[in-house]
């Protein structure tokens, strides 16, 4: 009797990363011959049925991704469940030999989910390969030295996106694994909220050149308000929290084109204001990026205060009724509420606001904040955990 040899794969898994320009996973994954591009939508994080405004851009930055993979000669497959569940599956069709990713500095879920899938491929003897990312240093003992590192990384060479290959792309059946209920919402199919951003990436590409060649004039003296931030700011946070650019291309880009602002003669004030404007860019890029090390570092801020004492102050500190009002934007405080609405409108406010929101929630109102975090990071489009 004939022997089933079954076929050697390797994974490419896509996470925050929705791309394919400078991705290392991607560039080194194609060494391999047969090779599947996965993305999970995993139940311990998309387990709800109430549809928002990040499961639209993702879907939206999904669909970019498999056209761009399809240029590639590659296929996108989008599956469903817990991931070891989804690699347990493969592993019984397949010879499942090596995962290409990049390390993820997400919330508690995600730090679980790696440890259970680390100790997976162990137990498969599977190649869990992880690349850097988000200029973040993982293992890294000191802080003080993270902005040395961080120069070094950002600036380094931009990884070029692939050439056509051909490879022998694995393709799953239709019924590999079960969609959860609200993929068949058919407000996910049929939204028409036109205020918030959309993850397409000809929306990316048109975003980054009109905010460097143009409205990057504005952001430093329109960045806290309101009223400016809207059209001052990049807008580009919720392209770089799914990856579908790298902190690297931006660094970059931004970087030569205040290379060609300085090289002009005799500047006017247009070009005097995107040269000092530019400059607090690279800033934020920088406190951006400090943030998630500081979250890489010490996970434990997500579940306790960093003030060890606020921890019983907030203890089940959380009124419902205020709480709800805060979330709707009823709390009777004129600025409070527009803030809150625009947000909820939109998925979007920028920093100041953000911090003015949190502030009022955990300080006026007395809420938990930790009740304040869960919520604002469903309303966020561009949801970062750092």
């Amino acid at each position: 009797m004939k022997k089933n040899i079954k076929k050697n794969i390797s994974i490419v898994w896509f996470k925050r990363d929705l791309r394919i320009t400078d991705h290392a996973p991607l560039n080194n994954g194609l060494e391999n011959q047969h090779l599947l591009c996965l993305y999970v939508y995993e139940n311990s994080s998309f387990g709800g049925t109430e549809i928002t405004n990040q499961h639209l851009f993702i879907e939206e930055s999904l669909n970019s991704l498999r056209e761009g993979l399809n240029k590639l000669g590659l296929k996108l497959e989008i599956q469903y469940g817990e991931v070891t569940e989804i690699l347990e599956m493969l592993n019984c069709e397949y010879n499942l030999q090596q995962i290409f990713s990049h390390e993820e500095t997400g919330d508690l879920k995600s730090y679980k989910r790696d440890m259970i899938v680390r100790k997976w491929c162990q137990y498969n003897q599977v190649n869990w390969i992880q690349y850097p990312t988000n200029g973040v240093i993982r293992g890294l003992k000191d802080r003080n030295l993270w902005s040395k590192y961080w120069r070094q990384r950002v600036g380094g060479p931009i990884m070029p996106t692939p050439k056509h290959v051909r490879k022998s792309s694995v393709v799953l059946p239709n019924t590999f694994s079960t969609k959860p209920s609200w993929m068949a919402s058919p407000y996910l199919r049929k939204a028409t909220n036109e205020l918030r951003q959309k993850g397409y990436q000809h929306e990316l590409s048109k975003r980054i050149e009109m905010f460097v060649n143009k409205d990057c004039q504005y952001y430093r003296q329109g960045m806290s308000s309101p009223l400016t931030a809207p059209h001052a700011c990049s807008r580009l946070s919720p392209y770089l929290s799914l990856g579908m650019v790298s902190i690297r291309e931006i660094y970059i880009i931004t970087q030569e084109q205040l290379l060609e602002l300085k090289q002009i003669k005799n500047p006017d004030a247009t070009s005097k204001a995107k040269i000092k404007s530019l400059n607090s860019f690279i800033r934020r890029l920088h406190w951006r990026c400090h943030f998630i090390q500081k979250l890489e570092m010490e996970p434990s801020i997500e579940v306790s205060a960093i003030h060890p004492s606020y921890d019983e102050v907030y203890a089940n500190s959380t009124n419902d009724d205020l709480l709800r009002s805060w979330q709707i934007g009823a709390t009777g405080y004129p600025f409070i509420d527009a803030c809150m609405r625009y947000l909820i409108h939109h998925g979007w406010i920028n920093f100041r606001m953000r911090a003015m929101l949190t502030s009022f929630s955990s300080y006026t109102l007395h809420n938990d904040w930790k009740d304040t975090a869960s919520w604002l990071g469903k309303i966020f489009t561009d949801y970062e955990p750092g």
